[in-house]
């Protein structure tokens, strides 16, 4: 028998009523404190000896890995700064933000290599206690990004993130809430009348734009005269965000950038009311220039929705301008992207074509729009095979 702190040993034990061998050897400490001992069972001695030096060649080469590996914030960075530079601002702006307030506080010193599965799950599971399924749905993708990232570069091995089970927190971010009804819709857009706020909520709610496309519309995008109205989704508004550790998340300013995907950039045709709204809103807003005189900004980007300076305005003051309308006009709450959900949801049960609402939506392929909208798909299915029936007369 040999025996040494370092290298490790190997003895004879007795296994099922039969003479073995067994070569023993302490690797570093594992991620959480405890002792990391291995162990091989031979059948000689010779056998064990040989086994006790497979198991130093792993550790050394375990220990040479663990120099190499980086920290994962320095992964972080890493694969952060090697991100395409066309992906949508928003989204950068998403995964910053995802990474300094969920993933880094816990993870940023430890070496990607030490990351274990255990310490994943606890994350998981603590932060499904205080977050809403998305968040943590889309922190965990960051997580893996980063480490899948650590394997294509060779200083991972395996990536532990991706065997970690979410905690069973509800629907992911393709579920669907319970959209407005068309009478709840139209109280909304009643109480909205007259309001800065009803044409933003006119486009929402007929056509499925997103907040930020709203938003984002510029006068150039819109054809309001003529026979045809329609307008062009070219860009989304969204909020430049800065991390402030003590405070958490701080909108900074207003930027007009690119759509969520290519496929959202899209043009769509519009029922004349809606183009009279815009043109009250063209008027409304040349209005507001005369009266501001001096404090006009000039609308540099030249947006349809602008504050009465010519300013940008805010999502997140939106989206609370219409929380604040719906709670009066006594509506249940529901988030302004709802308000997407309840348009793609009136177009299917209005008769649209599935792929005219996939293509009003922006969404990359019909597939999505199957799945997200498919309890509603479904029923209208129903309906057209009862009609058949209806029509046959059988």
């Amino acid at each position: 028998m040999t025996s040494s702190a370092s290298q490790g040993t190997y003895f004879e034990v007795v296994k099922n009523g039969q003479l073995r061998w067994k070569a023993e050897l302490d690797f570093p400490r594992k991620l959480d404190g405890r002792r990391d001992r291995r162990s091989r069972v031979c059948l000689t001695q010779k056998a064990a000896k040989a086994a006790l030096n497979d198991l130093r060649r792993e550790r050394d080469n375990l220990a040479q890995a663990r120099a190499s590996a980086p920290t994962f914030a320095a992964a972080a960075e890493q694969w952060f700064s090697g991100i395409p530079k066309s992906r949508a601002p928003k989204t950068l702006e998403s995964y910053r933000y995802l990474l300094d307030s969920f993933v880094l506080p816990t993870f940023s010193a430890v070496h990607v290599d030490r990351i274990e599965l255990a310490s994943v799950q606890t994350w998981l599971t603590d932060l499904a206690a205080d977050y809403s399924p998305n968040t943590v749905k889309r922190a965990k993708q960051c997580f893996g990004a980063v480490l899948n990232f650590c394997v294509r570069a060779g200083t991972l091995q395996r990536n532990v993130v991706a065997t970690a089970q979410t905690p069973d927190i509800g629907p992911g971010e393709d579920a669907v809430c319970q959209p407005y009804s068309l009478a709840e819709v139209r109280s909304l857009l009643r109480a909205a009348e007259g309001s800065d706020l009803y044409p933003i909520l006119l486009l929402a709610v007929h056509y499925g734009l997103r907040r930020g496309e709203v938003l984002g519309l510029t006068w150039a995008d819109l054809i309001l005269d003529g026979d045809h109205p329609q307008i062009r989704i070219r860009g989304s508004l969204h909020e430049a965000r800065g991390i402030a550790r003590e405070s958490g998340v701080r909108p900074t300013e207003v930027k007009l950038g690119a759509t969520k995907t290519r496929s959202s950039r899209r043009t769509i045709a519009i029922a004349p009311p809606i183009a009279d709204a815009l043109r009250q809103r063209r008027d409304r807003q040349e209005e507001w220039q005369e009266a501001a005189g001096d404090s006009w900004t000039r609308n540099p980007l030249n947006l349809v929705f602008t504050d009465r300076f010519g300013a940008p305005l805010y999502p997140t003051s939106v989206a609370r301008s219409f929380q604040r309308l719906a709670a009066k006009a006594g509506l249940r709450r529901i988030r302004f992207h709802d308000l997407r959900h309840t348009a793609a949801v009136m177009m299917l049960e209005a008769g649209t074509p599935i792929e005219s609402v996939s293509q009003a939506l922006g969404h990359a392929s019909i597939e999505i729009t199957k799945r997200v909208y498919a309890p509603y798909v479904q029923a209208l299915i129903d309906r057209a095979a009862h009609a058949v029936t209806v029509y046959i007369g059988v």
